[in-house]
């Protein structure tokens, strides 16, 4: 711990933290279901090619400014322009408000990896999200996430994250492993890699797929929140950003992807549609896997996978607002844990009410929908564009393109930065 201030304690572990971070589970269900309903293969192309370019590029950034300033994200902008500090309050006010219904889903996700695992498998359909959601099981699992998360992230940095993730990903690894074998050696799995991996090139002709890409590169990357310039500033040692970022960046699109295979190769072998839309992970998914053998095995194993993302993930969310509370407002951390998670708890009981026998709605809509779209969606892209801008266009440029070069054989030019601000802005 430095000057007082918590650290990673190995590199490896930050490395899996970042990792965990960025890989949640709006990669899990979010990008194969953009790939089945916006372009199949063609959309892939465009999310790599962004996710390289721009991507890698601001994740750099952010990565390089945390390590420079050493703080979280309130102090950061505070110290680029004093006035910029309540730009940072509202980024973090939208990381919470986001937190909240994302451990609503978390909540789904754990309770379908129990509930698929323990099924009969002579059902047909063992599990259906209309029963589900008509139970109170969503609101229990709710409750118990954010205990969870709140149990890991009260326990620091290094003896929380750090812990958790270098145990969570190695296992993350090996399911992704195990399920697309399994997945490939199904019949009929041929077609659904096909279709994922083989671009029609007249598609990317088509702006509706970039702009589809662009968001999702985006959201893989978590930019726009400060979860890497939280992360980076906890990071010490002769480490360069640039060697990190890619290793961060590509493991998190090798892992994404490959889910996209174990994903359309069951949809495909049990002849059930990829092209549902958001509802593939918690619909779609689970017919599949209960028509083919095994599947309730394979089943609860993929959404293990995909709890353990959603863990690490919510983990990153949790730590921008708790690390901002310990900077600027001089809480101690279980303190900051207690705040944050009971705000958490509070904001999320309209979400995960609107998802339970109680049906919450406002303006004819569930609670948590609306808040997805004013949030997620919007609030997430004005979040990101804001601290870009803020970040690439108000401090001196030559100390982040000095940062990102410290240590390292690898090195960006000093203009490269003036493509990053055109290209951001």
């Amino acid at each position: 711990m430095a000057n007082g201030r918590e650290s990673w304690n190995s590199y490896i572990g930050f490395i899996f933290s970042a990792i965990g971070a960025i890989i949640g589970i709006e990669d899990i269900w979010r990008l194969p279901y953009i790939v089945g309903v916006k372009g199949g293969g063609a959309l892939l192309i465009a999310y790599i090619i962004i996710l390289f370019t721009l991507g890698l590029s601001l994740f750099m950034v952010e990565l390089a400014v945390g390590r420079y300033f050493k703080t979280s994200l309130v102090n950061v902008l505070f110290n680029i322009r004093k006035r910029f500090k309540f730009a940072g309050i509202a980024i973090m006010s939208i990381t919470i408000i986001l937190l909240s219904y994302y451990v609503v889903i978390l909540g789904w996700v754990f309770s379908y990896a129990i509930i698929i695992g323990l099924a009969n498998p002579s059902d047909k359909v063992p599990f259906e999200f209309d029963k589900y959601i008509n139970s109170f099981y969503p609101i229990a699992s709710f409750m118990i996430m954010t205990g969870l998360c709140f149990v890991i992230i009260a326990r620091g940095v290094s003896r929380g994250i750090e812990r958790v993730n270098k145990i969570a990903m190695p296992i993350l690894l090996f399911l992704v492993v195990l399920l697309t074998v399994f997945s490939i050696s199904l019949p009929g799995a041929s077609k659904g890699i096909h279709f994922y991996l083989v671009p029609d090139f007249h598609r990317l002709t088509d702006a509706n797929v970039w702009i589809a890409a662009f968001g999702q590169a985006f959201f893989s990357l978590s930019l726009g929140l400060g979860v890497m310039i939280t992360y980076g500033s906890y990071l010490t040692g002769r480490k360069s950003v640039i060697n990190s970022s890619l290793i961060i960046v590509l493991s998190e699109s090798i892992i994404v992807i490959t889910v996209g295979i174990i994903v359309f190769s069951t949809a495909f072998s049990s002849n059930v549609s990829p092209l549902i839309g958001p509802s593939l992970a918690f619909e779609t998914l689970p017919l599949a896997f209960s028509q083919i053998q095994f599947g309730n095995i394979m089943g609860s194993l993929f959404f293990i996978l995909f709890f353990i993302a959603g863990v690490s993930s919510a983990l990153g969310y949790f730590q921008v607002p708790i690390a901002i509370f310990q900077d600027t407002f001089r809480f101690n951390r279980r303190k900051a844990a207690i705040v944050i998670s009971s705000a958490v708890l509070l904001l999320g009981i309209p979400s995960v009410l609107s998802y339970s026998p109680l049906h919450l709605r406002l303006l004819d809509t569930r609670v948590l929908d609306l808040v997805d779209t004013a949030f997620g969606t919007y609030g997430i892209t004005i979040s990101a564009a804001l601290l870009t801008i803020l970040v690439t266009w108000f401090m001196d440029n030559k100390k982040i393109v000095d940062e990102i070069n410290r240590y390292g054989r690898m090195k960006i030019p000093y203009w490269s930065m003036s493509v990053i601000k055109i290209a951001s802005f």
